[in-house]
């Protein structure tokens, strides 16, 4: 999974997140365990058949909408 962490003003969005979370647990859903870090799903490579086409299709993207900067990524498995 490629994904992108979320910087800035992230006080309302946490504060969504944990009532979310708190009042799904009433609901008998468990708690995370985890803390949340705010970030967008860009892409699965699974979806685009191997990593170097997502790669490639996320930097068309890219240009398409005139992002000007982006950061190194690395790859790692979850557990």
């Amino acid at each position: 999974m490629i994904w992108v962490g979320l910087a800035g003003e992230k006080d309302r969005l946490l504060a969504l997140q944990g009532s979310l979370e708190q009042n799904l647990h009433k609901l008998w859903f468990p708690l995370e365990g985890r803390t949340y870090s705010p970030h967008l799903i860009l892409g699965r490579p699974r979806e685009f058949g191997t990593l170097d086409h997502l790669v490639r299709e996320i930097e068309k993207q890219k240009q398409q909408l005139g992002v000007c900067k982006s950061l190194p990524f690395s790859s790692c498995k979850a557990p």
